[in-house]
């Protein structure tokens, strides 16, 4: 889970995000002894001032937001840093409303965007119509690289089974 993007933020949980990927981890005692002695300085350059475990991993620059890493420091910097995010992608994918042969063979052509690298379409990879990745792409079929799937969105945004050949015109 990502820091959140507004509301009064937990120097701590900032650390466990970047050590845990995970801002709302449960801080038990393994936690609490992983993230040792923890300042704003140690999170937002990926580093440690007083010599204690951890040291921590690099800023991730895929995440939406992240701190700039110069001083002054600020724990707003970290309103929606995501340690875990992956690269986004874009591409062009053909979209239909009424069969996967017709979005191989009329589809109506668009830019798509979604997190990771390859094909949305076989790879499985959620598609949005926003590089912020927050506009989720209509229901319907849509078909890349030769191959087609049905997206639907309710009651969660998801394919259905697994890609299939496009048809030979």
């Amino acid at each position: 889970m990502a820091v959140p993007s507004s509301g009064s933020l937990s120097l701590r949980r900032i650390a466990a995000e970047k050590v845990f990927d995970n801002y709302d981890i449960t801080l038990d005692g393994f936690a609490q002894a992983t993230l040792g002695t923890t300042s704003l300085t140690d999170v937002s350059t990926s580093g440690n001032s007083n010599g204690s475990t951890p040291s921590f991993d690099a800023t991730n620059t895929n995440s939406s937001s992240y701190p700039n890493g110069t001083t002054p420091h600020s724990m707003s910097e970290f309103y929606g840093y995501d340690h875990n995010a992956s690269s986004i992608s874009s591409g062009t994918l053909y979209y239909s409303s009424f069969s996967g042969d017709n979005a191989c063979a009329f589809g109506t052509g668009g830019t798509y965007y979604w997190s990771g690298s390859g094909d949305p379409v076989i790879n499985g990879y959620a598609i949005y119509t926003n590089s912020a990745l927050t506009s989720i792409a209509a229901a319907g079929w849509y078909s890349s690289s030769l191959k087609y799937r049905l997206w639907v969105t309710t009651p969660s945004a998801s394919w259905q089974d697994s890609a299939e050949d496009c048809p030979a015109f």
